[in-house]
């Protein structure tokens, strides 16, 4: 005889049922409503075909922080440069490969969900790349000091603002989900 409180009788789990509605019509049987089993120990999700917004639509790829913080250490490393605190050459022209790459990843990187506008700290990191790419070509080529030291400036400022939309795109992300 089983004991319907023993631990082996209580741990098994039955399996789901499929459930269907049947409606009989003169075409014929026609279903209504199909419910599909979930397992017992996973989250409910949406079915894809149901209405609803799905956090993959919203329009800002899901590597968009992490890339902002790998750009903000890049623009450290290039104000640092700038201002002399990493001894390197003076002018290169490697500065211009720099601004006009960052200048397209954080227009892509910085860009809104869909159906919403800029935040201020994506609009302050989007001025911030066009300040840089602006200053970049007399930094090169120009023989002031000061242009230079302004041209670190504006990469640390930069890296600032791309820390920031970093951490606003990561906070908006888990709020989405």
């Amino acid at each position: 005889m089983v004991d319907g409180s023993s631990q082996a009788y209580r741990s098994r789990t039955r399996a789901p049922e499929r459930v269907a509605l049947f409606v009989a019509t003169n075409s014929g049987p026609v279903v209504v409503g199909a419910s599909r089993p979930q397992p017992m120990n996973s989250p409910i999700r949406r079915h894809r075909l149901e209405p609803g917004p799905e956090p993959s639509l919203t329009g800002v790829p899901a590597f968009t922080a992490p890339v902002l913080v790998l750009l903000a250490s890049l623009c450290i490393l290039q104000g640092y440069t700038w201002l002399d605190f990493i001894p390197d050459s003076r002018r290169h022209s490697s500065a211009l490969w720099f601004a006009g790459i960052v200048l397209v990843s954080v227009m892509f990187l910085s860009r809104p969900e869909r159906g919403r506008r800029r935040v201020p700290v994506q609009w302050l990191t989007l001025v911030m790349a066009v300040a840089v790419a602006v200053v970049t070509l007399p930094a090169v080529y120009g023989h002031f000091r000061a242009v230079g030291d302004a041209m670190g400036v504006l990469d640390l400022l930069l890296a600032a603002s791309a820390l920031g939309a970093a951490v606003v795109g990561s906070r908006a992300g888990r709020a989405s989900r």
